[in-house]
């Protein structure tokens, strides 16, 4: 993301197919307004862009459903 952006993230247990809504809910009360990106990505790369600490989460299996909004 740009520097710019303030994102939010969470971490989708492995194996969870269900709606997204919910996250997507409490990604969007965290940055305080509607996300202009969202992209839901393996957790092995959201360590990689840091958006996870990989230290604090250092064997977490799934995927990461990354909010961004500008500003």
């Amino acid at each position: 993301m740009p520097p710019d952006y303030r994102t939010a993230a969470a971490i989708i247990p492995r194996g969870d197919t269900g709606d997204r809504t919910n996250i997507l809910d409490r990604l969007t009360f965290a940055l305080g307004r509607s996300p202009d990106v969202v992209r839901e990505m393996p957790v092995s790369t959201a360590r990689e862009r840091g958006f996870i600490d990989p230290n604090r989460w250092p064997r977490t299996r799934g995927t990461v459903l990354v909010a961004a909004t500008r500003g």
